[in-house]
């Protein structure tokens, strides 16, 4: 049987996953930074402030969520921005703090690049 503090001990679980667009490094930035386009595939309603430090609140609503699974309740995950370098990283960690049982903290980072062969 496991103690107490061996159930309660923090879990790290990194996903990650890369793909190629075909735009200009501004382009898929917006698609991430900019709440007009960022909620044509990912959150329902989100507000981003566009800086290091500065917040960020995605809104998933259970009667049209987006995502690829079936929301079962509305959803608020709010958190800070980390890294915010235009045209080349964005970095954040936020929380649900609606929805019981979800992990604490979670992360998101996204990185942009340019193939070399595009270069």
């Amino acid at each position: 049987m496991r103690s107490t503090g061996e159930r309660n001990r923090r879990r790290t679980v990194e996903i990650k996953k890369s793909i190629i667009i075909d735009a200009s490094p501004d382009v898929a930035f917006k698609a991430i930074t900019d709440p007009n386009e960022l909620t044509n595939c990912f959150p329902d309603h989100a507000i981003l402030e566009s800086r290091q430090d500065g917040r960020m609140k995605f809104r998933f609503y259970k009667e049209k969520s987006q995502m690829d699974h079936t929301c079962t309740a509305d959803a608020s995950p709010e958190g800070t921005i980390k890294e915010f370098i235009p045209n080349t990283e964005l970095s954040y960690t936020w929380r649900h703090k609606d929805v019981p049982g979800f992990p604490v903290t979670q992360a998101g980072s996204w990185m942009i690049s340019v193939p070399t062969s595009q270069e």
